[in-house]
């Protein structure tokens, strides 16, 4: 596109070209308040979702969600039936940006991804690295690697009738402990603490 386009701006959707098959929606908020999540997953989705109902229809549209729509904690396993009932803001706006998705007048797949790792997403080794790394007892935690995440798109739209809902994590659960703990051990850094436990 010779023109910038601006997912808030319906006006520069405009200068986008014709003929999409697949579109991914992969947009980031940019910050963690709930306005800029607004921005990115309710009105942005909306102002894509309008220009190409208009214009150009695509075969699938894949809109990139995450697993903060859970409010399980409690090492419950979570599967692509289970219940939504976030706390916080994010899990209800990234909802609302799958239902609007979902009732697009293309056929339409959501993918929950877990925490996204990888290059360039390096935050928890930089945690643990640092001697920052605490834990939550019994807490899991739920992981894939950003090659991996392309991977599951790619397979999603190889489909011929994909699911409406994918989960997109790595294939075996670890506890939160047990992740910091082997990182920390790789990295010669300072072993990871328990939240609410005081240093000695």
């Amino acid at each position: 596109c010779a023109l910038p386009i601006y997912l808030t701006d319906p006006s520069s959707l405009e200068a986008l070209p014709e003929g999409f098959e697949i579109v991914f929606y992969a947009a980031s908020a940019g910050a963690r308040d709930p306005q800029a999540y607004e921005r990115a997953y309710v009105h942005g989705v909306s102002n894509l979702l309008a220009r190409l109902a208009r214009r150009s229809p695509p075969r699938r549209f894949v809109f990139v969600s995450s697993t903060a729509v859970y409010a399980q904690e409690q090492g419950e396993w979570v599967d692509e039936d289970s219940p939504t009932t976030p706390a916080g803001f994010r899990g209800p706006v990234l909802l609302e940006g799958e239902r609007r998705s979902l009732a697009a007048p293309f056929p339409g797949t959501v993918v929950r991804f877990g925490g996204i790792y990888g290059p360039g997403r390096a935050s928890l080794v930089e945690r643990v690295r640092a001697g920052r790394a605490r834990f939550r007892p019994g807490h899991y935690t739920n992981r894939i690697h950003r090659d991996d995440c392309a991977g599951v798109l790619r397979h999603v739209a190889l489909l011929e009738a994909p699911a409406p809902l994918y989960l997109g994590v790595d294939d075996e659960p670890a506890l939160e402990r047990d992740v910091l703990v082997w990182l920390a051990e790789r990295l010669g850094a300072p072993m990871p603490t328990e939240i609410g436990r005081a240093h000695v």
